[in-house]
């Protein structure tokens, strides 16, 4: 067993710093998820609920469609591999915690929810 992962059983599930993180899919599909836990049985609770349930898999809905588009900047040279990680950063943890939908199933009042939590999480110059 590698330093600072888990049992072979839940492969990709890994500490970064204190919290977990869970490396999930294939080729151009594979995401980092933060699982925004500290504890090791909540990670692999979570993990193993993305795992059993395809549509919640990151893999798959919005993030497969943000993955689609920064595929595109980057082969029309618009972004570079550095502005693609640091411009889907945000929208990685807003699929995350909307449960990885699909575009046509996120409202404005999931987005409005997500913004105003986060104005609540982080320092007020962060989000203007």
């Amino acid at each position: 067993m590698r330093q600072n992962s888990t049992p072979e059983r839940l492969a990709g599930l890994y500490l970064r710093g204190k919290i977990f993180w869970f490396n999930h899919g294939t080729g151009k599909n594979r995401l980092q998820v933060f699982l925004e836990t500290s504890d090791e049985a909540e990670a692999i609770k979570k993990a193993t609920v993305i795992i059993e349930n395809p549509e919640l898999n990151p893999c798959n809905g919005f993030l497969k469609e943000m993955n689609r588009y920064a595929d595109e900047k980057l082969d029309d040279r618009t972004w570079t591999g550095n502005s693609r990680k640091s411009k889907t950063s945000i929208p990685k943890m807003f699929g995350g915690d909307l449960g990885f939908k699909d575009l046509p199933d996120i409202k404005t009042e999931d987005v409005q929810k997500w913004y105003d939590d986060q104005k609540k999480r982080v320092p007020n110059s962060a989000y203007g």
